[in-house]
Formats: structure tokens, C-alpha cells, sequence
């Protein structure tokens, strides 16, 4: 008990701030219709609740025009587009019914989480509260990420993998061989948010 008290008064900050966050980031979450990219997720993530992996085609229709979306392995059509990660959470959570905000829900939680662990990774790395309180206030204040993490698609993964992986790497680096573990997780899961996101970052590294 005396650990989280110290905790909550340690990081009150961002206590708040998560507060803050997570009423805009669930307000009306659900009011609008899934349409444009989220379409495509919705779709596939269909397709794995009804054929059990991601399929190109669905009601006899191709998901996506582009005769590059998907491959032909014995005459099975499968969706190639995008990495799929995103559709198989979708697939998820379409188990369990629900309409747009149940069907956006976890996106918008790792972008939430993604702020979270930004706190923590910059506090680390500059050893600076300042830096870190404006890093995450602008973070938590700025509309293009509410546009990116509010969506049915990778965008809030990526917020949160990305990150831990430059974490887990930082910390991998500075002796924490425990690490490795969390490096080697965020990279796999990075790669299947979007392959194209994780070689950035993996050269950046």
C-alpha cells in the first residue's frame, strides 16, 4: 500500500494527465461508422471469424481493388496488403459482438499506453522531469494523434511497439539484460503491425 501511495505522489503528473487522455481519447469513440482504411481491417478481420485466416474476397467481393492485395496459395485468395496483427485483434474482438466503439477499443488502449510508456522512457533518458512533462503534454494535446489513435487500424499499435522497442533497446544497451526479452517481443510485434515502420526503426537503431 505504501508503495503506491508513493508511486501516485511520484507521478501524480501523469496520473492526471492519463486521466486527461483517456476522456478524450473514449469520448464518442463509437460515433461515427467504420468507412475508408477501417473498412479493409473490418472486413479481413470477417473473414478470419468466418474462414479462419485473412481472406482476400469477402461476400464474393475483393476487399481491396489492387491486384496486389492478396496471393493465391491453392486457390485460396489471401489478404497481403497489410501485415495482420490489426485484423486479427479486430477478428478478436467481432467474437464478442459489440458495434464501432468495442471494435476501435483496443486500438485507442495502446495508444493510451503508448503515452504511458513515452513518460517513463523519457524521464529515463534525460533524467529530466521538464523535458518530460512538456514531451508528454504535447503528446497528450495534440490532435493528430487523437485522429491516428481513435481509428480501426494499426496506428495506436505501432505508437506502442515502436516506443517499446526503442525502450527496450535503450535499456538493453545500458546493462538491463532483462531487456532482451522485451526488445525481442516489441520487435516481432512491431514487424506485424507494419513491416515498413519496424525496418525504419530497426535502422534508426
Amino acid at each position: 500500500m505504501e508503495k503506491k501511495i508513493e508511486f501516485i505522489k511520484k507521478n501524480k503528473f501523469l496520473i492526471i494527465l492519463v486521466i486527461f487522455t483517456t476522456i478524450l481519447m473514449l469520448s464518442n469513440l463509437g460515433d461515427r461508422y467504420i468507412a475508408n482504411d477501417e473498412s479493409f481491417t473490418a472486413l479481413v478481420g470477417k473473414t478470419i471469424v468466418e474462414g479462419g485466416y485473412p481472406h482476400a474476397y469477402y461476400n464474393g467481393a475483393l476487399i481491396n481493388p489492387k491486384n496486389t492485395s492478396y496471393i493465391t496459395v491453392d486457390s485460396a485468395s489471401i489478404y497481403t496488403w497489410s501485415t495482420w496483427l490489426q485484423e486479427y485483434i479486430t477478428a478478436f474482438m467481432l467474437l464478442f459482438g459489440g458495434g464501432e466503439f468495442f471494435l476501435r477499443l483496443p486500438f485507442a488502449l495502446f495508444a493510451l499506453a503508448s503515452m504511458i510508456l513515452s513518460y517513463f522512457f523519457i524521464r529515463d533518458l534525460t533524467k529530466n522531469i521538464t523535458i518530460t512533462k512538456i514531451s508528454i503534454t504535447l503528446m497528450a494535446t495534440s490532435v493528430v494523434f487523437y485522429l491516428h489513435a481513435r481509428q480501426l487500424r494499426w496506428y495506436g499499435l505501432v505508437m506502442f511497439f515502436g516506443i517499446a522497442m526503442l525502450y527496450s533497446y535503450w535499456l538493453l544497451i545500458n546493462d538491463r539484460k532483462k531487456a532482451a526479452l522485451w526488445f525481442s517481443l516489441s520487435s516481432i510485434f512491431l514487424f506485424h503491425c507494419n513491416y515498413f515502420i519496424f525496418f525504419g526503426v530497426a535502422f534508426a537503431l
